[in-house]
């Protein structure tokens, strides 16, 4: 199990990680219209493209960059999993 924790780590650690991840499974994109839709600098979405490219979740030619079907079905669940936690944080209260 350690290997899928440290896969979750890897994602729940960078708010921008998760920004671009979810940016490419809405539609491809290049690294210009990445950079205009996630607030980052282009080192940190340089980073992040390059870390979940080494993953096979998202591929890149060139300045263009799509997400991978597993890419996309990560990214889907992982975004569950979150909405599901800020759920019962809610339900739990103060």
């Amino acid at each position: 199990m350690g290997d899928a924790l440290d896969e979750i780590a890897f994602l729940a650690s960078s708010e921008n990680r998760v920004a671009v991840f979810e940016t490419l499974v809405d539609a491809p994109r290049d690294r210009h219209e990445i950079l205009d839709e996630v607030d980052a600098s282009r080192v940190t979405i340089t980073r992040a493209l390059r870390e979940l490219e080494s993953r096979g979740w998202i591929t890149g030619t060139g300045q263009a960059y799509a997400v991978t079907p597993s890419g996309e079905w990560v990214c889907e669940e992982f975004v569950r999993l979150v909405d599901e936690m800020a759920a019962e944080n809610r339900l739990r209260g103060p």
